[in-house]
């Protein structure tokens, strides 16, 4: 039996002028979560990323610190889907940082109307009835990383262990597809992935099977460690 490690990308740079790039949390993280994978028998022989700088740096840094002289292969299947545009066109004021400070002042709870805000973006952008709104609808975004998870599946044979290093929507929609879940809660699921936690996927000849979801147990010790974006 194969193992794939399905890795968030650590902690990104949130409210930064360039949000794709490892918070200094984000790099600690990394580099803890390669020598936790190694230390537990979880060395790959192949690593994959999205594009995306967090994902590919999240896997050097983890690489890097275990100590494994492994190459990072690319496969963009695994990119993040583009939140910002599904956030906007909910609610344009997300596109001009001064415009939404100026709306959330205007709000009696600002962290609950961000919230809420969200949600209801990316409930619209699931339910497939303004697919025209955006570049890639939700179905299509699905299609996309269920095609990268068949890619990783037909490498890893031969019980190999593979890191693949996504993003939580991609992990989500990965999860959704394996537990048969629908899509308010593989949403939900979204909000709840970890900065650089592992979801083990294993992989036989009779499918993949989901045996671990969210794993973030070496942080436990340090809940500065625990981050969601």
């Amino acid at each position: 039996m194969s193992v794939i490690a399905l890795i968030r990308h650590g902690q990104a740079s949130f409210g930064a002028e360039n949000y794709d790039c490892l918070s200094p949390i984000g790099r600690q993280q990394a580099e803890l979560l390669g020598l936790d994978l190694r230390d537990r028998g979880l060395a790959p022989v192949r690593v994959f990323a999205g594009t995306m700088a967090r994902q590919q740096d999240t896997a050097k840094l983890a690489l890097a610190a275990a100590g494994l002289p492994l190459e990072v292969e690319t496969d963009s299947g695994w990119n993040e889907f583009d939140h910002e545009q599904v956030l906007q066109v909910h609610c344009p004021e997300f596109a001009d940082r001064a415009a939404f400070k100026a709306l959330l002042a205007q709000q009696d709870n600002p962290k609950r109307f961000m919230l809420d805000t969200s949600y209801q973006a990316f409930q619209r952008w699931q339910s497939g009835q303004y697919d025209g709104d955006y570049t890639e609808s939700w179905s299509a975004f699905c299609a996309r990383v269920s095609a990268a998870l068949s890619r990783a599946q037909h490498i890893a044979n031969d019980k190999q262990k593979l890191w693949v290093v996504s993003s939580g929507g991609a992990i989500s929609a990965v999860a959704q597809q394996l537990l048969g879940v629908d899509n308010d809660r593989a949403l939900q699921l979204n909000w709840h992935l970890v900065n650089a936690g592992v979801s083990k996927i294993l992989a036989s000849k009779d499918g993949l099977r989901l045996s671990s979801l969210n794993d973030h147990a070496l942080f436990d010790k340090d809940n500065q460690l625990v981050t969601y974006r």
